[in-house]
């Protein structure tokens, strides 16, 4: 049985001149074989960063067996994001809980690649790949 969660959060502080206020959406998703798989939705930047920081550690709380972070709407990742990315993976990797990113869109895949932490992830294409721990169609690095 599978459970399906979903929280919006509107960023307060940080304001981009001219555009709306932001904001990310992340539901979850437990699977039967107790992982959990939270998908993101929206910039991931410092005006963002900190809410998806909360709900992803809230997530880690529930003690899942391993954590799936799909970043396949995401479409913009600044250092922010990529704080928030490696915070979550050291706290799960003390908890013994495997952290697999998929489906980073280009630019998010471009940010990784660039600062090396492509290599200090586990990042597979697909939400199916990163459950199987398989890929299919290669590295996206590629």
């Amino acid at each position: 049985m599978s459970t399906k969660k979903t929280t919006q959060t509107k960023a307060t502080g940080v304001h981009h001149a001219g555009a709306a206020d932001p904001e990310i959406r992340i539901s979850s998703i437990h699977t039967g074989a107790g992982a959990l798989v939270a998908s993101v939705t929206g910039e991931v930047d410092q005006a963002t960063s900190a809410q998806l920081s909360q709900e992803l550690n809230h997530l880690l709380d529930e003690r899942p067996a391993m954590v799936v972070l799909s970043l396949a709407d995401v479409p913009f990742l600044d250092s922010g994001g990529l704080d928030v990315l490696v915070d979550v993976q050291r706290r799960a990797h003390a908890e013994h809980v495997p952290v697999r990113i998929c489906a980073p869109r280009r630019g998010p895949t471009k940010l990784l690649h660039l600062t090396g932490l492509d290599v200090a992830f586990d990042i597979y294409p697909t939400v199916d790949d990163a459950l199987a721990g398989t890929t299919s169609g290669g590295s996206p690095f590629a």
